[in-house]
């Protein structure tokens, strides 16, 4: 029996000593990307007997790639196999090149059946065809080349920094607007408040630190106050562990107020620019809050800052990111439940991910599905529209980014 684990950032080395002492190529054994898309292909991994084996769900369908390593491959597959048959699916691999092929022949013959799939190959190009986009091959990416250089003349090479980031922002939520292929929608926004910090005696009852490793007792305080946004993305301990490291990577820092040795405060702050940005600020009581801010002037030696803050409707509200429905069921039966006045029949479609696809009827909390029209009216809705409809009215935030 094979005993999977979901894939975390603690797995990276594991992983790692597998795939890049292996001679494959196939970028979907990239850890950036297994850990990239694992929340849209539920991706899971397990070691056993010399052998990294990893398997995920494409749309409704169990698949599994070749595994790597050294070892007895038959009785590892045999493994597989049983695992697929225990899941009540049929095995099925995918990523399985020329000389996997030969592999598997050789020590299982007549035991699979192959098909070759052009959409799931990778493409390689060489560095120098790139740079001159010579031949025939080439030419509709010339045409595109020209067509970009015909249109905007007065187009420059700038370096991609800090202070580019909204611009960048901005751009992509422009373009979602516009294109909107991939079934994204931008729901999230943020507001801001500008800080000038005056002169006063912090109080002598708080404790102000800060802080510099990863303690429980800091996540939990943080994590209980996100909690009490209406609607907020959550943290694990190990997602608060590697906003920890990029937030010392960037010159920031995380400060807590204690009083009697209880935390009743936290800012998480970092510079961009000539800015000081404090992402976070939670405080229990006014002075802890002064002595938040009081801290911090002292330690940037900054009286100026720029607290970034949940969008509000009476402020100017600034794009920080998308999102997008992997599952339209679970995520409508969470609405339904959530508003259970709210009545509605919806035709959803969606061109990436078929399994949304269908019919959905919502009433006094539940959320009923079929593939086939139910009766009376539907609303037609793609999977990006959908998106939109769900989360901006909850006004959703972001938090922890660190945009620098």
């Amino acid at each position: 029996m094979i005993s999977f684990k979901d894939i975390e950032l603690k797995d990276k080395e594991l992983i790692t000593s597998y795939t890049q002492h292996s001679p494959r190529r196939n970028c979907d054994l990239s850890f950036s990307n297994l850990c990239s898309w694992r929340f849209l292909y539920d991706t899971k991994f397990a070691v056993q007997d010399g052998f990294l084996i990893l398997k995920f769900w494409a749309g409704e369908k169990l698949v599994y790639m070749m595994p790597v390593g050294n070892g007895d491959l038959k009785k590892v597959l045999e493994d597989m196999i049983e695992d697929a048959n225990r899941e009540g699916e049929r095995f099925c691999m995918l990523g399985v090149c020329a000389g996997m092929r030969a592999d598997l022949e050789a020590i299982m013959p007549d035991k699979f059946h192959f098909e070759a799939d052009r959409d799931y190959a990778d493409y390689l190009y060489l560095r120098t065809d790139l740079a001159t986009l010579a031949g025939k091959k080439f030419q509709a990416k010339r045409n595109h080349l020209n067509k970009f250089r015909r249109t905007y003349t007065n187009y420059e090479y700038v370096p991609l920094t800090s202070n580019r980031i909204q611009e960048c922002l901005d751009l992509e939520a422009e373009w979602c607007k516009v294109n909107n292929r991939m079934g994204y929608a931008s729901v999230f926004q943020y507001s801001v408040k500008e800080i000038t910090v005056p002169e006063f005696i912090p109080s002598k009852e708080i404790t102000v630190t800060s802080e510099i490793g990863c303690q429980k007792e800091v996540y939990e305080y943080l994590n209980s106050k996100l909690s009490g946004r209406t609607c907020c993305i959550q943290h694990s301990f190990e997602d608060f562990q590697v906003v920890m490291a990029d937030l010392i990577l960037s010159d920031g820092i995380l400060v807590t107020a204690r009083s009697e040795n209880q935390i009743n405060g936290l800012a998480i702050v970092y510079r961009r620019d000539k800015q000081l940005i404090i992402s976070e600020l939670f405080a229990e009581t006014k002075d802890a809050e002064h002595s938040l801010l009081h801290h911090i002037k002292q330690f940037t030696g900054c009286r100026h800052m720029t607290q970034l803050l949940p969008p509000e409707k009476e402020q100017t509200q600034y794009p920080l990111g998308m999102a997008r429905i992997i599952n339209a069921k679970e995520v409508l039966q969470l609405y339904a439940s959530a508003f259970p006045e709210d009545e509605m029949q919806l035709e959803v479609s969606d061109k990436q991910l078929s399994v949304n696809n269908g019919y959905y009827y919502l009433c006094n909390g539940k959320c009923m599905y079929s593939t086939e029209r139910l009766p009376g009216a539907h609303i037609p809705i793609n999977i990006s529209e959908l998106t939109g409809r769900i989360f901006q009215a909850l006004q959703p935030y972001m938090s922890l980014m660190l945009n620098k």
